[in-house]
C-alpha cells in the first residue's frame, strides 16, 4: 500500500536526481524530532545509491533533545544555515513537514535561490501548497512516519544499507509509531528489513529513545494536571491546561490519563505554542481531523502557523494569545459540528 502510494513520484524523484550537481541540501522541521533525523538520514543513504556525484548535506536550524542524542550517538554531522553556501545547492529535500512556515532552512533557500529543485517527502496530511511549489511531492497517508517512507524506498530496492542509517530510520518509525502501538504488517516487514542489518540495531534503537525525564519537564505535567478545565463532549473529555513550557509532553501525559482531547498552551515571551491531541475513541466517534479540520478554522482566526496530524497537531501563535481565547475558538469549532457540554471544575466527579 505504501509503496503503491509513493511509486509514481519515486520514478520523478528518480528524474529529478539524475539532473542534480553539487549538492543536495537535505532539511526538515524545527526542534526535528527522531523521525525527521531518520529520514534526513535514510534519504542521504538513499541519494548515495541512486547518484554517487554528489554531495548531500544535512542543515538544520534547531533538534529536539532526544534528536541530539540520536545524532551523537551515530556521529553525524549536522550543519548550520550559516555554513551552507547556497550557491552549490541544486537541489533541496524537505522531509517530515507540510508546514514551509515551521521550516526555516527550507523557507530561506528558496527564497534566495530561485532556481533550485525542491522535493518533499512527507507523511502528514496533504498540502495543496507543497503540492504547488514541489517539483516532486512524495506523500503516503498510509505511512506512520517519514522514516517509514524512506524505509520502504530502501526495501523496494533490496539494497545493503550501513547499520547507522538502520539504526537512524528504526528509531524514526519506533517514535512515530508509539514504539510500534501503532504499526501495520507493512511496517513490520520494512522494520524486518532493517534489523537485517545487526542482530543489535532494534535494541540499540530503542535504548537511544530511552532518555531520563528532566526535573521541568516532570513539574510542568504536573502543573498542566492540576491546572485542568474539563468540558464534556457526551461521554468524550475534553481537557483545556497551560504551562510556560514542555507542553506536548504534557498533552501526552494528560491523553494517557484518559482524557480524548488535550489543548495544552505554553505562553512564551515571543510566542504561544500550542499542542493539541486527541484519542482514536475521538476521531472514531466525531470523524475530526486535527490536521486537516481544526487547525485550518483556528488559523483563520488566530495569528500564527501550525501543522501535524489526525491525532497530533502543534500552533506556534502570536505572543499574548490566552488560554481562555483558545479554548472559546475550539469550543466554537467543536459547537459547530457538535454539541457541548458545560465546563466542569477540578471538584466535580
Amino acid at each position: 500500500m505504501v509503496f503503491t502510494e509513493l511509486k509514481e513520484t519515486f520514478i520523478k524523484f528518480q528524474n529529478l536526481l539524475s539532473t542534480a550537481s553539487g549538492s543536495v541540501l537535505i532539511t526538515s522541521h524545527q526542534q526535528a524530532d527522531p523521525d525527521a533525523i531518520g529520514a534526513m538520514i535514510g534519504v542521504a543513504t538513499l541519494i548515495s545509491l541512486l547518484k554517487k556525484d554528489v554531495n548531500c548535506l544535512l542543515v538544520l536550524d534547531d533538534v529536539s533533545m532526544i534528536s541530539q542524542k540520536i545524532i551523537s550517538y551515530l556521529e553525524i554531522s549536522i550543519l548550520s544555515i550559516n555554513s551552507v553556501k547556497f550557491s552549490d545547492v541544486s537541489l533541496i529535500i524537505l522531509v517530515d513537514s507540510n508546514n514551509l512556515e515551521i521550516c526555516p532552512v527550507a523557507a530561506k533557500v528558496l527564497e534566495e535561490r530561485r532556481d533550485v529543485s525542491f522535493v518533499v517527502i512527507d507523511h502528514h496530511e496533504y498540502s495543496h501548497e507543497m503540492a504547488t511549489i514541489a517539483d516532486v511531492y512524495m506523500i503516503s497517508r498510509s505511512a506512520g512516519s517519514t522514516s517509514e517512507i524512506i524505509g520502504t524506498l530502501l526495501w523496494h530496492l533490496q539494497v545493503e544499507i550501513d547499520e547507522k542509517t538502520a539504526l537512524a530510520l528504526i528509531c524514526g518509525i519506533l517514535y512515530d509509531s508509539g514504539f510500534l502501538t501503532r504499526a501495520s504488517a507493512h511496517l513490520f516487514r520494512v522494520i524486518g528489513y532493517l534489523c537485517e542489518v545487526s542482530p543489535q540495531v532494534y535494541s540499540t534503537s530503542r535504548n537511544l529513545l530511552n532518555l531520563q525525564m528532566e526535573l521541568s519537564e516532570k513539574i510542568a505535567r504536573i502543573k498542566a494536571a492540576q491546572r485542568m478545565r474539563r468540558r464534556m463532549l457526551g461521554d468524550l473529555i475534553l481537557i483545556f491546561t497551560h504551562v510556560s513550557s514542555h507542553e506536548a509532553s504534557a498533552a501526552r501525559a494528560i491523553l494517557s490519563l484518559g482524557a480524548d482531547l488535550v489543548v495544552v498552551v505554553a505562553s512564551r515571551k515571543d510566542e504561544t505554542r500550542v499542542s493539541i491531541r486527541a484519542s482514536s475513541y475521538f476521531m472514531d466517534k466525531t470523524g475530526i481531523n486535527l490536521a486537516r479540520d481544526l487547525l485550518p478554522w483556528l488559523l483563520k482566526r488566530l495569528e500564527g502557523n501550525g501543522g501535524g496530524h489526525s491525532k497530533a497537531a502543534g500552533l506556534n501563535l502570536a505572543a499574548g494569545i490566552s488560554l481562555n481565547l483558545i479554548m472559546e475558538r475550539i469550543l466554537e469549532f467543536l459547537e459547530s459540528k457538535l454539541n457541548v457540554g458545560e465546563e466542569i471544575s477540578d471538584g466535580e466527579d
